[in-house]
């Protein structure tokens, strides 16, 4: 069926959604909610690519087509609002040994670094931070979100839990 219009897979033949239509659809939509750019969408379509395949799936070219045409806003009725505010920029490496992180804490709180995997440095220790991606931040940029369209998350947990209170022996006298 090469000559199918690829929207035309959006509904099985019973005229319900097609799940697999609508799996890359949203995730180009996460992409325009997002506004990433096309490096970081390409990130986003790889990732969700290589997920099908460990699925034992194949890719086909109208499943890419559904990812471009969720990642431009466009619905049935009409364009969709970024979660971004328009002078947000999404952090670029300053040359291509620095690489865009993903630090997450117990607390759910996310922050993007940069991170040097030679010098193990983080651009954050010498620069400042980098921006949050909106004021959604917190409720939509999620762990799961960033793992979704395939950044490489940190994840951090603490290393020492202080308590108040009385002290309790560890020790006994023989």
């Amino acid at each position: 069926m090469p000559g199918i219009h690829y929207l035309a897979r959006a509904e099985e033949d019973d005229e319900y959604p097609s799940m697999e239509f609508e799996d890359w659809y949203q995730h180009g939509m996460h992409c325009f909610y997002a506004q990433l750019p096309k490096p970081l969408r390409k990130q986003a379509m790889r990732a969700l690519s290589k997920r099908w395949v460990a699925n034992g799936r194949e890719v086909d070219f109208w499943m890419l087509r559904a990812f471009a045409y969720g990642a431009t806003g466009r619905e049935s009725t009409g364009q969709r609002t970024p979660l971004v505010t328009k002078d947000f920029r999404w952090p670029t490496p300053p040359d291509a040994a620095w690489e865009l992180v993903v630090c997450c804490y117990p607390d759910g709180e996310c922050d993007l670094d940069l991170v040097h995997p030679v010098s193990r440095r983080f651009w954050t220790e010498d620069n400042g931070f980098l921006d949050p991606p909106g004021e959604m931040g917190d409720r939509y940029f999620t762990r799961k979100w960033y793992e979704q369209m395939g950044f490489d998350v940190i994840t951090f947990h603490p290393d020492a839990v202080v308590m108040v209170g009385p002290s309790t022996r560890h020790l006994t006298v023989i």
